[in-house]
């Protein structure tokens, strides 16, 4: 394959990842995920009011908020670089 050829391939599976990071921050919970940790224990807070540093905990059942939470985080800071 073509130096060409594999550049406009890698453009367009990038394009593809930048829709679907797009899409997936659309989606996402509303708020910033704070990460704390606290006598040997790691804590998890949903921060809803911009500037604030404190936050709603996140308990072992809501997990999947943090994990929603960080991968919006990550799709949002990739965005910056796309």
């Amino acid at each position: 394959m073509r130096l060409n050829e594999q550049l406009v391939k890698r453009k367009e599976e990038l394009t593809e990842a930048a829709l679907i990071a797009e899409e997936r921050i659309g989606k996402a919970p509303e708020g910033k995920l704070r990460i704390s940790k606290s006598n040997g224990y790691v804590r998890f807070y949903n921060i809803t009011a911009k500037g604030s540093k404190n936050g709603k905990y996140i308990n072992s059942k809501a997990a999947d908020l943090a994990r929603q939470l960080a991968q919006k985080e990550y799709d949002t800071d990739k965005q910056l670089f796309g």
